[in-house]
């Protein structure tokens, strides 16, 4: 049994969770909640309430509430969390049991008592959907009769302060003490997080091992989620992007059934969820199992963007100098091949390179794929591309600072991801050839060869140590000869902790028991048809 199996076989630490909220909390307390009124507050969650669709019985996908979730570890709808910061308690509310004709269709619910086993918490009540947890409180705590929710003790919810009945004006503590403490991670959540990156970069391996069989899109999507599934992935972490040619210049393609040119590059940015815990992996590799050269000489630049910034990784560590790194080494290769042409140190300060590199370069990962927080900043100013343009602003900008807050390095024991790309998009691309501001810098006979291109990205999830990083994305190859050797051969790809290889997908000809005849051939196949 593997560290992280042995790590996840436990409960999971709500407690040290929410712990580590009421510390923030009473480390950052203001004059709207000191820490006198603080120790007679409660903090009140709700999680992801069940709901159908309008003018259907079709029910809307459940996904729980992750801060509730964060202190509770429960992924059950309709219910809700109450802690007591002065008696340092914690209550989970569960429906109360629904009547016979619903547990005769849907199963029975989750009792009292197996969700006090199951979950850290002090106590665990069952209630109808409809009671006022609050109120309930309220009474308990001796009030005869509330009206107007003029409760007894002050409440911290997740958008607001109540005290003595009066909603304060800005902003819940509560809110900012979630995004700040969830940024580094405790055991259980790293081993959650390297569980769902192994099952992820099984599912990307499956899908290079059948490219080259693949004809549409779809095929290597649908292979994608059932890999997931079969090794413990119940749910994607986002839609899975499988971008075949051109379309790979699409950042969140979502189409997903287009037919694949086996002369051109296919992008997966797909990976699932474990408990909850995201993973976020992208790989570009050929269809027809080898590079063109216009591909292998982006991706060539790509892999070095990435290298050297994932090499920068360490406590401390700014994200701007990250992401300056990889737009500077970005504007070098694309002075080498031809497509950037003029003064190296003018385009930079243009910053020409976000014509072809128009995100930033990654982002926390942890209950969400673009968790709370957002790697830190040197400065507070948003960084833009061309303003000429629609305005192409990098993910990690919208960072808001506290006032008086200094901004900080990114921490040891958080998890981000490293994602350089280049693309070629004619949205962006064509305006800026007709722009003097812009295509005195463009060599445009040059980039007509690399339009074929479309988009090349790489990215891995990096658990950030003191001294460096650890990727949880390695076993994912990544080097251009690694890349088309398995794309090329189809290499049997096997999980190697529970030995199932994943499926297959193949041109199949006639059909008898026991064998095929691949298209193409005239000689039958052993093959097995349970794999």
């Amino acid at each position: 049994m593997s560290s992280s199996s042995s790590i996840l076989n436990q409960k999971y630490p709500a407690r040290e969770h929410i712990k580590r909220i009421i510390s923030h909390l009473h480390s950052n307390s203001s004059s709207i909640l000191p820490n006198s009124l603080l120790t007679s507050s409660l903090i009140y969650l709700e999680g992801t309430k069940s709901a159908v669709y309008p003018d259907s019985d079709l029910e809307v996908l459940f996904r729980q509430s992750r801060n509730l979730f964060y202190v509770t570890g429960c992924n059950e709808p309709d219910c809700a969390y109450v802690y007591n910061i002065g008696t340092g308690r914690s209550t989970l509310y569960i429906p109360a049991p629904p009547d016979q004709r619903t547990m005769v269709y849907n199963g029975p619910a989750m009792t009292v008592e197996e969700a006090t086993e199951k979950y850290d918490v002090d106590e665990v009540e069952a209630v109808e959907p409809s009671l006022d947890v609050l109120r309930t409180l309220n009474q308990r705590l001796g009030a005869a009769e509330v009206v107007g929710a003029k409760y007894k003790f002050s409440v911290l919810t997740l958008d607001a302060v109540t005290i003595q009945g009066i909603k304060q004006p800005s902003a819940s503590p509560l809110k900012a003490a979630f995004e700040f403490v969830r940024i580094t991670k405790t055991d259980w959540e790293i081993a959650a997080l390297r569980e769902a990156n192994r099952i992820s970069g099984l599912a990307h391996l499956a899908v290079m091992k059948q490219a080259r069989h693949a004809k549409n899109e779809r095929q290597l999507k649908a292979l994608f989620v059932s890999t997931c599934i079969s090794h413990g992935g119940d749910e994607q972490a986002y839609g899975p992007i499988v971008a075949a040619g051109t379309r790979g210049s699409t950042l969140h393609y979502m189409v997903n059934n287009q037919p694949i040119d086996p002369h051109g590059n296919i992008l997966v940015d797909a990976s699932c969820e474990y408990a909850c815990y995201a993973s976020d992996i992208t790989r570009t590799f050929p269809a027809s199992g080898r590079f063109d050269q216009e591909t292998r000489e982006i991706y060539k630049i790509v892999l070095e963007m990435q290298k050297t910034c994932i090499g920068m990784l360490k406590e401390g560590v700014f994200w701007d100098d990250c992401n300056d790194t990889a737009h500077n080494i970005l504007v070098s290769g694309l002075l080498k091949l031809g497509i950037l042409k003029g003064d190296e140190e003018e385009i930079r300060r243009q910053r020409v390179s976000y014509l072809f590199l128009m995100h930033g370069l990654g982002h926390y990962i942890g209950l969400e794929t673009h968790d709370v927080g957002g790697p830190t900043r040197r400065v507070s100013t948003p960084v833009t591309g061309p303003k000429q343009l629609p305005k192409v602003t990098v993910d990690i900008s919208n960072i808001v600072l506290d006032d008086g807050a200094q901004p900080q390095g990114l921490p040891a024991n958080s998890v981000v991801t490293v994602e350089p790309g280049i693309y070629f998009n004619r949205l962006l691309l064509e305006p800026a050839l007709k722009q003097e501001k812009w295509n005195r810098f463009i060599n445009a006979d040059v980039l007509e060869k690399y339009w074929k291109v479309g988009g090349v990205r790489i990215e891995d999830c990096l658990l950030v140590t003191k001294y460096g990083s650890e990727n949880l994305t390695a076993s994912v190859p990544k080097e251009i000869d690694e890349i088309e050797r398995i794309v090329s051969s189809g290499a049997e790809v096997v999980d190697e902790e529970d030995g199932q290889e994943d499926w297959e997908i193949v041109d199949v000809g006639p059909v008898k028991e026991g064998y095929i005849m691949r298209s193409g051939t005239s000689e039958w196949t052993p093959y097995n048809f349970t794999q």
